[in-house]
């Protein structure tokens, strides 16, 4: 028989039980049958959960009298609280006498001016045995404690984007918030801090936090101030038939991170009536680091070889690289032309052609080349203070001033605009255009990276990078390898694309390699360029 652990003999012990007795095992298995036959009560739970519609606390006010008074009543409160975690049969009893409890803390509080004369009406009418949420929050008056154990909920998904500036008052306190984050974040931190230590919460949230750039914060505060416990990631399968973003579910403790997050991304392999749990059990990783640049989940296998190549490689943003936006003129209509338009103005102003640039659109990149479509933009541009680059003066180019006058009022309405309606907005990296680049779209089903020769622009919808060793990097982002890096680190569109902004291409890990072997692969991609 196998060495017992200590707590194993206690439990023989307490059951009577020898280990070396030949029938242990039926002995056990009949004292299960007389426990199923006569199951124990569970303990009364009535008095330790609340529902509320609000994690915002009620407003105490710093100048209470009678602080002994409302301690003493809170004692009185958690007490018995303590007393009724048992097995109880006379609830409506109990129930009357908490509700005469809390409604006597709550006097001594109104009257110590611990509360806010306004809200007592809200607290004396909530009732928690009725299926209704409070719409206010305060553990101190519900539990005569200021924290919990255990916190669960699927807290809601808004844009804080999208709320207006009053509905965002006071958030600003916590550390996960930003101006494009999402209110669930700040849901994570508001629970943390009404855990009490070693508490644990548990979470179903939108997955976008794990990989996009307004989560950066929310990750790094489960990093630095939590000690995530397991996360369950359903990314690739739609478990839950209601929701319509893709889902996970976080659980940690109020501590330390001790380097042993169990993560498990549910897979097309997943099958329902197997269970969540075995799933996990057997496909389940440990993660002993947590990137605040992103959080990924693959098999053993996944996992190695992204180690594997980001210790054999140097990330992008590293490299002596820049990487910026498309230009954005506000309105296309004025300022994007095509040929004949293009020649119409030269052939009436010579001038013109100073500041109309071939410009490519977002549907143009192809994968090593591109489609010129004879398109062109006017660069009226407005100048960069920085370098000394003074706006387009238009009363310059008349033949160009009267073809975007006849796209008055549209041009003055536009709010992106520069000094005047015929300039563009501002562009301090304007210059980076009329350099040797890669251009890439921001929204595509795989990675579409091509060389773009010096002078030609490309439109919003579009990146381009400039600097040093962009033959042998283009290589690198068109290979296959590079795109299933990304697919590991990447955000999605929900219909089968991603996205591919700036912040997530600077952090593919490029190969280290010696310059000859550098030379040779940026010469292969020549050929390419040139075909």
């Amino acid at each position: 028989m196998p060495q017992l652990t200590a707590t194993q003999s206690q439990l023989l012990n307490k059951l009577n039980l020898s280990p070396s007795d030949p029938d242990l095992k039926s002995k056990i298995q009949n004292i299960l049958n007389k426990q199923g036959q006569k199951p124990h009560l569970l303990p009364n739970l009535e008095f330790k959960f609340v529902c509320a519609n609000s994690l915002v606390g009620i407003k105490h006010l710093d100048n209470a009298l009678g602080q002994e008074k409302i301690e003493e009543k809170q004692n009185e409160l958690a007490n018995f609280r303590l007393q009724t975690f048992q097995p109880a049969q006379n609830k409506a009893e109990l129930t009357q006498k908490w509700q005469t409890l809390t409604k006597e803390l709550l006097e001594t509080q109104i009257n110590s001016g611990f509360y806010a004369k306004e809200t007592s009406t809200d607290l004396t009418t909530w009732n928690p045995f009725q299926n209704k949420p409070a719409e206010f929050f305060d553990p101190e008056w519900m539990f005569g404690e200021s924290g919990f154990d255990l916190v669960i909920g699927n807290p809601p998904y808004v844009s804080l984007s999208k709320m207006s500036d009053e509905s965002k008052k006071g958030f600003d306190i916590y550390k996960t918030y930003s101006k494009s984050t999402d209110l669930y974040c700040l849901f994570y931190e508001r629970g943390w801090q009404i855990l009490q230590p070693n508490g644990i919460l548990s979470f179903i949230t939108s997955n976008s936090w794990m990989r996009t750039k307004y989560g950066q914060s929310l990750r790094s505060f489960f990093a630095n101030h939590t000690n995530p416990l397991s996360l369950v990631d359903f990314a690739d399968v739609q478990v839950f038939e209601s929701a319509v973003v893709a889902s996970n579910i976080l659980t940690f403790q109020k501590s330390i991170f001790n380097q042993k997050m169990l993560a498990t991304n549910i897979d097309n392999s997943f099958v329902k009536k197997d269970g969540i749990a075995d799933f996990v059990s057997q496909k389940g990783v440990i993660l002993t680091t947590l990137d605040d640049n992103g959080w990924t989940i693959g098999n053993r296998e996944t996992m190695e070889l992204k180690k594997k190549m980001e210790e054999n490689g140097k990330f992008l943003k590293d490299w002596s690289i820049e990487i910026n936006y498309g230009i954005k003129t506000g309105f296309n209509e004025a300022f994007v032309i095509d040929e004949e338009k293009k020649n119409e103005l030269i052939t009436n102003d010579p001038k013109s052609a100073e500041i109309i640039k071939p410009i490519l659109r977002g549907r143009d990149i192809k994968r090593y080349g591109y489609e010129f479509a004879n398109l062109y933009v006017i660069n009226s541009h407005n100048g960069v203070k920085e370098k000394n680059i003074s706006p387009i003066n238009i009363s310059n180019y008349p033949a160009i001033k009267e073809h975007l006058d006849s796209f008055e009022p549209a041009l003055s309405k536009r709010s992106d605009k520069g000094v005047t309606p015929y300039n563009l907005r501002n562009c301090a990296y304007l210059d980076e255009f009329e350099k040797e680049k890669i251009a890439w779209i921001e929204l595509a089903d795989i990675g579409r990276f091509t060389f773009v020769p010096a002078g030609v622009y490309t439109l919003a919808g579009t990146f381009i990078m400039t600097g040093k060793n962009l033959k042998f990097i283009l290589a690198c982002l068109n290979s296959k390898i590079s795109s299933w890096y990304f697919n590991q680190i990447s955000t999605n569109t929900g219909v089968g694309t991603n996205m591919w902004k700036k912040y997530k291409i600077e952090q593919l890990p490029i190969p280290l390699l010696n310059t000859p072997e550098k030379q040779q692969i940026a010469g292969q991609v020549e050929l390419l360029v040139e075909e």
